[in-house]
């Protein structure tokens, strides 16, 4: 008898230890240097308690009791408060019946202001059963992700015109949480920064649901723009949506759009909503009844913003005290798009594959007109205000593009990482706008829109992938694009005078390939070389003043993984900025890294 007793003792027991209330999250959202807002869903109403600690075993655990609410799909958004700047603290959930088994935990930002060092991720575009990016993003211990949209495409996963009904959007948001390997190895330990993208709400402007057809045979083509009208009931849904059930930031303006900036250390980030206020792009198109023949052609009024988000964007960017300033937008902002709308319209009257879909060349222009670069006089006014305030170190995180991307502002004019590929069939838009360039009368893609490098420039790496993001504090921020094996496919590091080492494509007979960091940055006695992706072998790092003049040598050998290696400065080296030459000696390489002395 005691033997069965005991039985169902511990049955009991292991039931309502592996007791599991929650049905999606724990998700956290919305960081700053004290708090931060975290979300589940349970499959009841439900009274519940986080316990938060900064010991793993909640030993004197915070208590945050809240309950799941019935009108917000069992969901509940707890906004934890009272925490302690960059400190990491454990969660778990607590229920009158039990202790939840799932458990996370997050850091807090840096103090506001403060030059900190920290690492954050971007990306954008999952729709595919391929998760791996979601194994090896955490292997970079990021701060928090930037999500810039089509997060799992509820447009065409859910009945097309979903967000009429306000039943379904809880729907979408379920599904976004329970994608694989995300749900386990990011959402519990890596808050999200998340902008909805034209498939994640509804639609690509305010307005319309816009796409093209055509009808006839060559040469007897004609182009049409196919519109269907999105209700005030779908857009008014997708904003309250995205305000219940996502643990992010407060809007700036809940009636017009989800945009809203937020800030980490001494950088701040403006992310922009460039759907829910968007002019539809078929605006910037006219058609000629005579010829036939569209043309691009937006009014100056034409806006990817709209004047209420331009000018928060504008003063908010003014009135900036951060050293670094991101502007995150869901697509891209490059201006060197708009040659493209306008190069493919002469193929208007031809079909051919686009997208893996046929099309003719107005289809393929009008698929770049969504972006920055179908709205000219919103680039024109971001660009002559930054310069006319001159504000400084401006860069972009961007999406949409199924490809992960980067320029070091020759072409963008910004810094621009286009992180856009985290789980895509595809990955080649920019091998094949490379290939496909003469086409039309463009240069190759390295010289017209990236030139930083990425899937498909300068290789044939098509794998899914993601953006990194590392802040050196006051010094530096360095942009990689890292594939879903753990493989760096190009980096840059831009400074805080505004200058930009961009290493992609130099190559030294084989020896020498890869990225390498120098930190601190200032530094006083001591400063660290990082390098990765190297070839193993005799490294030289010579420091010079700025006239060349050689005050010290460092040798070391690498090996084929991240080498980090400590040097002392000489203690006759005065206070100044210095230049490090880093020079594999099998071959002859000259790259450069400024260091800057200060003791």
């Amino acid at each position: 008898m005691k033997k069965v007793l005991l039985l169902i003792l511990f049955t009991s027991y292991y039931q309502l230890t592996q007791a599991q209330w929650i049905t999606h999250g724990p998700v956290t959202g919305g960081v700053s240097d004290s708090a931060v807002n975290l979300l589940l869903r349970c499959d009841a109403e439900y009274l519940f308690t986080i316990n938060l600690d900064t010991d793993s075993l909640f030993s004197s655990p915070l208590a945050f009791p809240n309950t799941t609410d019935i009108n917000k799909d069992f969901s509940a958004i707890t906004q934890l408060t009272g925490l302690l700047a960059n400190t990491k603290y454990y969660y778990r959930i607590n229920f009158p019946a039990g202790i939840d088994v799932k458990k996370g935990s997050f850091t807090t930002f840096p103090e506001e202001g403060e030059a900190a060092h920290f690492t954050f991720v971007a990306g954008s575009c999952q729709e595919t059963p391929n998760m791996k990016v979601f194994d090896v993003i955490p292997t970079h211990n990021p701060l928090f992700m930037v999500h810039s949209g089509d997060y799992t495409y509820p447009s065409y996963q859910l009945p097309s015109n979903y967000p009429q009904d306000w039943n379904t959007l809880p729907l979408s948001y379920r599904k976004r949480y329970e994608e694989a390997v995300m749900k386990d190895k990011l959402l519990p330990y890596v808050p999200l920064v998340y902008m909805p993208d034209d498939d994640d709400n509804f639609g690509i402007s305010r307005t319309y649901h816009l796409g093209t057809s055509y009808s006839g045979t060559f040469p007897n083509i004609q182009n049409f723009i196919d519109s269907i009208p999105i209700t005030e009931e779908q857009r008014v849904n997708c904003l309250r949506a995205y305000r219940y059930f996502f643990p992010g930031y407060a809007t700036v303006d809940t009636t017009e759009g989800h945009y809203h900036s937020f800030k980490v250390a001494n950088a701040e980030f403006f992310v922009t909503d460039c759907r829910s206020m968007a002019d539809p792009w078929s605006e910037a198109y006219q058609f000629d009844s005579i010829t036939g023949i569209w043309s691009f052609n937006p009014s100056p009024n034409h806006s990817i913003l709209g004047d209420n988000q331009m000018n928060w964007l504008l003063n908010g960017l003014s009135a900036s005290t951060a050293k670094w300033k991101f502007i995150v937008s869901g697509v891209p902002f490059n201006p060197k798009y708009t040659q493209i709308i306008q190069a493919v319209l002469p193929l208007q009257g031809y079909v051919f594959d686009v997208a893996g879909q046929q099309g003719t060349g107005f289809r393929l222009s009008t698929s770049f007109a969504d972006g920055w670069g179908g709205f000219p006089n919103d680039v024109a006014q971001l660009i002559s205000h930054v310069e006319n305030e001159q504000i400084n170190n401006v860069m972009v995180i961007s999406g949409q593009t199924h490809h992960n991307v980067m320029d070091d502002g020759t072409n963008s004019y910004f810094p621009e990482l286009n992180a856009s590929g985290l789980s895509v069939s595809t990955t080649e838009l920019a091998y094949q706008m490379n290939l496909n360039a003469p086409l039309f009368g463009q240069p190759p893609v390295v010289d017209s829109l990236w030139n930083s490098g990425g899937n498909g420039l300068f290789n044939t790496n098509f794998l899914n992938g993601f953006g990194k993001v590392e802040v050196y504090g006051a010094d530096s921020v360095k942009m990689c694009i890292i594939d879903e094996d753990n493989v760096a496919l190009s980096c840059m590091t831009v400074y805080s005078d505004g200058t930009v080492s961009n290493n992609v494509g130099l190559l030294s007979n084989g020896y020498l390939n890869g990225d390498w960091d120098v930190y601190p940055n200032p530094a006083s006695s001591l400063f660290y070389v990082r390098l990765d992706g190297l070839n193993p072998q005799e490294i030289r790092i010579t420091m010079q003043n700025n006239t060349g003049e050689f005050l010290a040598g460092f040798e070391f050998q690498s090996n084929s993984l991240e080498t980090t290696k400590a040097f002392s400065i000489p203690e006759t080296i005065p206070n100044g900025i210095y230049w490090l030459k880093i020079q594999g000696l099998q071959g002859s390489i000259a790259l450069t890294k400024k260091l800057v002395v200060l003791r």
